[in-house]
């Protein structure tokens, strides 16, 4: 299936190329939600998205005027659009680019590492296990290693000292 998919897109792109123009394609998405990679839910093969040279998906609630159309490609930078559907016209309301997404999901996390540690005066073990005693799902052990000691300054220590502030002054 993998190789129809990229061959019959490879195709299309082929002449596209030769052409110098450009070939929009619309594809159905299945109904089976992935959390973790959006771009999993086209239906068929990952053929169609490798063979691709950018690949959007428009994802938005039935009953909804608003959606996030997702960006991903070869020369394209991951984005997410959040538009608006408003005078039969899609308008722009933010741009997110990858970098400020992860910085969002970076957030998120340490924010969860302050929370696990406001009951404890210490924890000493690897990033692996880490992850293990916080039932963290989203991070992998590198990630967590990168994200620990990039940000521990300037979210972690601000928010364990406001933390710890908090409790003293609940106590006296």
């Amino acid at each position: 299936m993998y190789g129809n998919d990229y061959d019959d897109i490879s195709s299309i792109k082929r002449i596209a190329d030769e052409f110098n123009i450009s070939v929009i394609l619309v594809h159905h998405l299945r109904k089976l939600r992935d959390g973790d990679d959006p771009f999993n839910e086209i239906s068929g093969s990952t053929g169609i998205i490798g063979a691709a040279d950018t690949n959007f998906i428009l994802k938005r609630k039935r009953s909804g005027k608003g959606a996030t159309l997702l960006v991903s490609g070869s020369d394209v930078e991951y984005q997410e659009l959040t538009l608006q559907f408003h005078d039969l016209v899609w308008k722009l309301v933010e741009r997110k680019n990858s970098e400020e997404i992860c910085k969002e999901e970076i957030l998120k996390f340490l924010f969860r590492v302050v929370v696990f540690m406001q009951n404890r005066t210490e924890w000493l073990g690897t990033t692996t296990e880490l992850i293990a005693d916080m039932a963290e799902i989203e991070t992998t052990p590198n990630v967590v290693t990168k994200y620990l000691g990039q940000f521990a300054c300037e979210v972690l220590e601000p928010n364990t000292e406001q933390s710890g502030r908090a409790k003293a002054a609940s106590s006296s």
